[in-house]
C-alpha cells in the first residue's frame, strides 16, 4: 500500500480554525518575555512580591491579560531560574574566595561535597589559626566529645 495522499475533494463546511484567535497567544511561538518586563519581574521578586501579584500588576500596566506576551507559568518559570542561577552563583562565590584563601595561605584546608545533581551538599574548611588551636587544645576537644 502506497503512503502517497491524493485530495479529491475538499468540503470547506467541515473545516475548523486550528485554534481560536483568543487563544493564540498561548502559543509558544507568541509567548516571550521582553528584557524591560524581565528586569520589572525581576525587580518585584527581589522585594519578595509573589507571582500573581507581578502578573496582576503587570496585566494592568499593558492594558489586560489578554495584551501580556507571557502567561503567569512564564513568569513562575523565569522568576524560578533566576532563584537556581544565583544559587549556584554563591556556591560558584563560595569556592573561588576558598581558592583565594588556599593561594594566600597554603595551609589553608577547604573540602565540598556536591550531591548526584552538583548541588552543595557539604562544606568544611580550617584556615591556619584554627590548625593551631585544634593542636594546641586537641586533647579537650576529644575529652569533650566524648564525656556528654
Amino acid at each position: 500500500m502506497s503512503e502517497v495522499w491524493i485530495l479529491k475533494h475538499i468540503v470547506l463546511e467541515h473545516n475548523h480554525p486550528l485554534i481560536t484567535p483568543s487563544k493564540v497567544r498561548f502559543l509558544p511561538i507568541n509567548r516571550s518575555i521582553f528584557s524591560t518586563s524581565i528586569l520589572l519581574f525581576q525587580s518585584l521578586s527581589e522585594v519578595n512580591v509573589l507571582v500573581l501579584q507581578q502578573t496582576a500588576y503587570f496585566s494592568s500596566q499593558v492594558g489586560g491579560i489578554e495584551h501580556m506576551r507571557c502567561t503567569q507559568l512564564d513568569i513562575s518559570n523565569m522568576c524560578r531560574d533566576d532563584r537556581i542561577d544565583l544559587k549556584n552563583y554563591d556556591v560558584d562565590l563560595l569556592i573561588e574566595e576558598f581558592k583565594l584563601k588556599k593561594f594566600v595561605q597554603p595551609d589553608f584546608f577547604y573540602s565540598i561535597v556536591k550531591d548526584f545533581s552538583d548541588r552543595l551538599k557539604h562544606v568544611f574548611w580550617a584556615d591556619s589559626i584554627m590548625i593551631q588551636h585544634f593542636k594546641l587544645f586537641r586533647g579537650a576537644v576529644i575529652r569533650r566529645m566524648f564525656i556528654l
